[in-house]
């Protein structure tokens, strides 16, 4: 059984007529007949119901053509990877949230850039998951690392550290002198933070605990980038929510302080690896052997195996 097989027998099921599917596969009607032969003594099944004038699918025959199908949808992406290598052999684009950056991303770059000097890197800020998902389904980057696992049945994800988050207040902000806020503090301040679409789940726990602590919070600015939250709450007030590590390079007006709810704290953002298998180039995954072999040990060593197969 090969690709070629299947071809045939999908122009067939689909014609219910030999010679029309030769017809279209622009062979003689022998070779699609034999193909026929070969797939059903293989599979120990019939396919086809053959009667004087027409022929029909089997309920064998009519399961396989849907499984043969998806075949072919996965054949045909994986012929589109030498091309994509061929295309991007000498760039790497990589979709990044700000965590990776201040954790890993300036020191990778360093490293690629003394590796591999003719390899030219794009490095593209998104905020929301369906940003990340698109670009990497149409192959306008070929990694990324996200706050928010995909849902996508079509891409694949790998968890690689947990980030802390703080609340973020000015100095001359009474809760400056706080050590942790607690949810009633958050009552008569303006919030600045980011649309739903970004972290959507952080935002409705937040809303809903308010909520059920008797008021609404006063979100009055959506801004998608946290550092430009930070700028906003440095110069105009009021608070905001961002990730720990950014209070390195934020104003020094700026206080990071723990939000404590029932004694417990609101502490962390899972920053994610995220990849199009049907389209990763072999620069995608000296990130995943950059990653496994500085930061991350043992992640990656499966899913690099099972990459590279696209390329054997």
């Amino acid at each position: 059984m090969d690709i070629r097989h299947l071809t045939f027998f999908i122009n067939v099921a689909e014609e219910l007529n030999f010679r029309k599917a030769a017809r279209n596969l622009n062979v003689t009607q022998p070779p699609v007949t034999r193909a026929i032969q070969v797939l059903e003594e293989e599979l120990g099944q019939e396919l086809f119901i053959r009667e004087k004038q027409k022929i029909r699918l089997t309920e064998f025959g009519t399961y396989f053509y849907e499984k043969a199908k998806k075949q072919i949808k996965e054949f045909e992406a994986l012929k589109k990877v030498p091309q994509n290598i061929k295309e991007h052999g000498d760039s790497l684009r990589i979709g990044y949230c700000v965590s990776a950056y201040t954790h890993f991303l300036p020191e990778m770059i360093e490293d690629f850039r003394v590796q591999y000097p003719s390899l030219h890197i794009d490095l593209l800020e998104y905020f929301s998951i369906n940003d990340f998902e698109e670009k990497l389904l149409s192959n306008q980057i070929d990694f990324a690392f996200t706050y928010v696992p995909s849902k996508s049945k079509q891409l694949k994800f790998q968890n690689l550290f947990t980030e802390p988050i703080k609340v973020v207040v000015r100095d001359d902000n009474p809760l400056a002198e706080k050590e942790s806020i607690g949810l009633p503090d958050l009552e008569n301040q303006t919030i600045v933070f980011h649309p739903e679409e970004i972290i959507p789940d952080l935002r409705a726990y937040l809303t809903l605990l308010c909520n059920n602590h008797g008021f609404q919070p006063q979100i009055t600015h959506n801004l998608c980038s946290q550092n430009s939250r930070l700028i906003q709450v440095s110069r105009y007030g009021g608070i905001t929510i961002v990730v720990s590590s950014l209070r390195e390079y934020c104003a020094n007006n700026l206080r990071f302080k723990n939000i404590e709810i029932d004694k417990k704290i609101i502490s962390e953002l899972t920053v994610s690896a995220l990849w199009n298998p049907k389209t990763v180039s072999k620069n995608g995954i000296k990130i995943m052997e950059w990653l496994t072999s500085k930061k991350y040990p043992s992640s990656f060593l499966r899913i690099i195996f099972d990459c590279y197969t696209f390329y054997i």
